[in-house]
C-alpha cells in the first residue's frame, strides 16, 4: 500500500516541479534574474506550493 502512496504523492508533486522549471527558464532567458521578477516569482511560487500542499494532504487523508 505504501508505494500507492508515494506514486500519488509524486503525481500531485510533479506539475509543481514542472512549473518551477519553466518558470526558471522564463525568467533566465536573457541571462539575468531582475527584482521584479524575482518577487513575482516568489508570490506566485507560494501560490503552487500552497496548492501541491493542500493536494498531497487529500492524497494522504484518502490513504489513511
Amino acid at each position: 500500500m505504501e508505494i500507492e502512496i508515494w506514486i500519488a504523492v509524486g503525481a500531485v508533486i510533479l506539475p509543481a516541479i514542472g512549473w518551477g522549471i519553466k518558470r526558471y527558464l522564463t525568467i533566465m532567458a536573457d541571462g539575468k534574474i531582475t527584482l521584479k521578477e524575482g518577487l513575482e516569482t516568489i508570490v506566485d511560487g507560494v501560490e503552487v506550493v500552497e496548492t501541491t500542499v493542500d493536494e498531497v494532504e487529500k492524497v494522504l487523508e484518502k490513504n489513511e
